[in-house]
């Protein structure tokens, strides 16, 4: 793998000096494309991936799973579900006997060592894998190791776990662990030969309280932690009636989220704690994230992307997260597939198209699609960059008033080619004064002060403008009446949103009316005033 992608990489730096350089992109694609159809489920988990991996990640990746697929073509057939319990022994004739054993199966495998095809899990043929399989679809189709799935009576059902099948003892550990048998001593079980993967209904999940007033994660629940440790320093654990708890192990605990996997660092156990609590501060800080609390939900989000990495809920008055217990990430990566995700995956397949085309097609329910957002959707769709919704309340009129030009229109009407839109956005309510030039929008300005303060018996707390020209004399004017002048960030039309928008719907208006009256583009000036008067009066929102 590596002779194969330095290789690549040779090719690319060659184009590079005659000046056609090549981008990572390209470059990973080139390495994927020539993959052989063995490392398909990794290319699938790397193409499907949000993450930016760059050209070491890959490498890296494909390193692991070529070391991967090395051992598993160690015996001829496939092994994706395989039953054979090793009996431990402690003669000498015995583990003589397992030495040719192995012996022999080396010798197999060289003899078919290019030969091996992936078996799959479902059906049992050979050349495909479950994610490609026909059968997968069909609901009653139960799949040919069914009968040997029942023969393991005495094995626990877990969900996506790996079972090391000994003769004194069957350990089972998370997912992403490579396994090994330990007998009751804790010394390796070296005549273990053969690991199986199992996957049943039912999975472990954890529930965290995130605590802003705690330096450190803090369980009460030992096995949740892995590469834990004993703690050998006189630090306790401080609660808030004063009294101090001991601390037995420190351990990590890897949380499963949408994107990526998040990690507990340093988790402290305590026996007599009865909840979970995960340190805010610390959590944010170690994995890049950030807390945002609502009403009745809470959620961690990606410090760069903003997006939502996992969701928790109020519960009994306290914010709680219920995460998948994990262990530590994989080295080989692995496509999969989860009822939850039967939408997102379609979504990808089909080019990213609308909820109503995926279900069409697929037939799938999606159940929290609407609200879950596709980063990459946004990415390659969106026309502009995303701009955050203003979270401003105004308690009175006049308190905040936009101030925006519009024209000059095509056709003039009475003279008039522009008009000016004053809309107090405590009501919505809107004010236009027509315009024969930009320069009169000072003259408009007097009169409009003038309403508010004689019809009105009020003052205008504050005005927003955008930076054009003919608002300069704002800034003199508005010092002079004690109004807060407030403008908006060059090329950033979206901070005037309202008045832009009211600007479209005024137009759309005045042009609607005039076609229905039949009237030609001279009169817009009397159609635009009588718009005006019209939305004032329909119901809005506040």
């Amino acid at each position: 793998m590596r002779e194969y992608t330095m290789a690549i990489k040779e090719i690319c730096d060659l184009l590079g000096s005659c000046g056609d350089s090549v981008s990572d992109v390209e470059q990973i694609a080139t390495i994927l494309n020539g993959l052989p159809i063995e490392y398909e489920p990794t290319v699938a988990a790397i193409t499907a991936s949000k993450m930016a991996y760059t050209v070491d990640n890959v490498v890296s990746i494909l390193v692991d799973a070529e070391t991967r697929l090395e051992d598993t073509s160690r015996f001829p057939v496939g092994i994706n579900y395989t039953k054979f319990p090793a009996k431990r022994s402690n003669s000498h004739a015995s583990r003589g006997n397992s030495d040719e054993e192995r012996k022999n199966h080396t010798n197999a495998s060289n003899q078919h060592k290019g030969k091996v095809r992936p078996q799959c899990q479902l059906c049992g043929k050979v050349g495909h894998l479950v994610d490609r399989c026909w059968h997968r679809f069909d609901k009653n189709f139960k799949g040919v190791f069914s009968q040997s799935r029942d023969d393991n009576a005495g094995a626990k059902p877990q969900a996506n776990v790996c079972t090391c099948c000994s003769g004194a003892k069957e350990a089972s550990y998370g997912p992403y662990v490579v396994c090994s048998g330990e007998d009751s001593n804790g010394s390796m079980e070296e005549d273990a030969q053969v690991h199986s993967l199992t996957v049943a209904g039912t999975t472990s999940f954890s529930k965290w309280f995130p605590d802003s007033g705690a330096t450190h994660h803090v369980t009460g629940e030992s096995d949740l932690l892995v590469s834990s440790h004993m703690y050998n320093e006189n630090g306790k654990v401080q609660l808030g009636d004063g009294s101090a708890l001991s601390i037995q192990h420190v351990g990590q605990l890897y949380l499963g989220a949408s994107d990526r996997t998040l990690c507990l660092d340093q988790v402290l156990y305590v026996p007599q704690i009865t909840k979970n609590l995960m340190s805010v501060a610390k959590f944010a800080k170690d994995n890049k994230v950030f807390f945002e609390f609502h009403e009745d939900f809470c959620c961690i989000k990606d410090s760069s992307t903003s997006a939502e990495l996992l969701r928790g809920r109020l519960d009994g008055g306290l914010y709680s997260f219920s995460c998948l217990n994990g262990q530590e990430p994989p080295l080989c990566f692995h496509a999969r597939v989860k009822n939850d995700s039967d939408y997102w995956l379609w979504h990808r397949r089909l080019g990213h198209p609308s909820i109503e085309i995926v279900k069409r097609i697929s037939n799938v329910t999606v159940s929290t699609a609407s609200s879950t957002v596709c980063m990459a959707c946004q990415t390659g769709k969106s026309h502009v960059l995303p701009f955050a919704t203003s979270s401003s309340v105004y308690s009175k009129p006049f308190e905040l008033v936009e101030i925006d030009v519009w024209g000059p229109a095509p056709i003039s009407s009475n003279g008039f080619r522009f008009f000016v839109l004053f809309v107090d956005l405590y009501s919505r309510n809107t004010w236009m004064y027509l315009l024969k030039n930009k320069s009169d929008v000072s003259v408009a300005f007097d009169l409009f002060v003038s309403l508010v303060n004689t019809q009105f018996d009020s003052k205008i707390l504050a005005l927003q403008t955008d930076g054009g020209g003919e608002f300069r004399f704002l800034e003199t004017v508005a010092h002079k009446l004690g109004i807060k002048l407030r403008k908006s960030c060059p090329h950033t039309s979206q901070q005037n949103g309202i008045v832009e928008r009211k600007h479209r719907h005024v137009v759309e208006t005045t042009l609607t009316l005039l076609a229905q009256a039949g009237l030609p583009l001279k009169f817009w000036s009397h159609a635009a005033l009588s718009s005006v008067y019209l939305i004032n009066r329909m119901p809005t929102r506040v």
